[in-house]
């Protein structure tokens, strides 16, 4: 483990510049109540570029700094307080893995940067709309926190698990063993 994590060490030392670790971020301004903790900010004077590091320590799913939501509101969170003390023409979105040796990083203007936060808030506030679109699945759902509760993924995870008996009603009465007959009773109740 202590390999891994030196890798990222010396990463995170390449950048240089005015670094702060474990900074608690403040996007609220863009998603209502939206905050996280960045594993390291930095700050390059000499681009003016503000860079927000994210170490990935599993080894499961490969992250992408590429329109990754979470770089980007953690962006939003350093720029909404870096900005007060830098000029920021750029942020640079990291994501390292070492477990994976994979290194990441996106580039954004400014002006793209608050883009993707009015997009983001658009979509945020729609969220919290009673009647929001739940859209379950594989990608979505992976982190969420909510997915033990939540209905649409559970109507989704049935719908899922009874395509494979879409042809059930045709098999003859005759032909099914006493285990299958129960579950059919079961599923129709």
């Amino acid at each position: 483990m202590a390999g891994y994590i030196q890798e990222y060490v010396d990463y995170v030392g390449q950048i240089g510049g005015d670094q702060q670790y474990e900074e608690r971020v403040d996007f609220s301004d863009w998603v209502p109540e939206g905050f996280g903790t960045s594993d390291v900010i930095a700050y390059d004077l000499a681009t003016a570029t503000l860079h927000v590091i994210d170490l990935k320590y599993g080894k499961g799913h490969r992250v992408e700094a590429q329109n990754n939501t979470q770089g980007v509101l953690y962006g939003l969170g350093a720029y909404s307080d870096w900005g007060m003390i830098y000029p920021i023409k750029a942020v640079r979105v990291h994501i390292h893995q070492p477990r994976l040796d994979h290194i990441s990083t996106w580039d954004l203007t400014t002006d793209e940067l608050l883009r993707w936060g009015e997009t983001l808030r658009e979509g945020a506030n729609k969220c919290l709309e009673p009647d929001a679109l739940r859209v379950p699945g594989e990608a979505q759902c992976l982190f969420c926190k909510a997915k033990a509760t939540c209905p649409a993924l559970l109507r989704h995870a049935e719908s899922v698990l009874m395509a494979d008996f879409d042809d059930f009603e045709q098999l003859a009465v005759d032909t099914l063993t006493s285990e299958k007959l129960a579950m059919s009773w079961i599923t129709k109740s």
